[in-house]
């Protein structure tokens, strides 16, 4: 559904720009030593909280108040970001992600509070786990996946840093013909 009265949202994490710069160089080393996939601009990167899909722009407000609601209720909280995985097996692997690690109860009670809170407002959510992740490249089916797979193992344990976070982000999505581009809509910052 793509009109005016509609947008495409989603709440998220910002990353840090060290974080940002390490992860950058990352991606410019794992395409240099040969994994051939379509890798994220870095500026979008970023841990998705609830995607919204396409939502009324009437929604806006009641979202950002919910936003607002949850963000009061908890604390900023620091993350680790380790570790290099993919989402799929074999040929059918088609997302590389940077992980979280440590003690992720912040983030997880963060994530649930504002989930529970949108589906009461009839927004419909994709009920999938919640798996804290970076997407930081996506497979082109034709691209040998297992290659880039076995280039990966040896940094699945990597430390890419901690991040404090200390803001909850309401971004609209705009699909183009270079990508993605994302506009910040709301901020709700965390308790100190």
């Amino acid at each position: 559904m793509k009109c005016d009265d509609h947008l495409r949202a989603f709440i998220a994490i910002d990353i840090s720009t060290i974080i940002r710069e390490k992860i950058t160089r990352f991606q410019k080393h794992m395409s240099e030593v040969g994994a051939h996939a379509s890798w994220i601009k870095p500026i979008n990167i970023h841990l998705t909280l609830t995607f919204l899909g396409d939502i009324p722009v009437q929604s806006l407000e009641i979202i950002s108040d919910i936003m607002d609601d949850v963000s009061a209720l908890h604390k900023s909280f620091t993350c680790e970001i380790k570790g290099v995985g993919y989402f799929g097996k074999g040929k059918s692997t088609r997302i590389i992600w940077i992980g979280f690690a440590g003690d992720l109860q912040g983030l997880v009670s963060v994530q649930m509070d504002l989930f529970r809170r949108i589906m009461t407002t009839g927004v419909h959510l994709d009920n999938k786990p919640f798996v804290p992740h970076l997407t930081i490249a996506r497979i082109n089916p034709r691209h040998h996946a297992s290659n880039i797979v076995s280039l990966l193992q040896p940094y699945k344990e990597n430390l890419f840093g901690n991040l404090s976070v200390k803001d909850l982000i309401l971004y609209r999505s705009e699909l183009g013909p270079n990508g993605p581009s994302y506009t910040e809509m709301h901020r709700s910052p965390l308790r100190l």
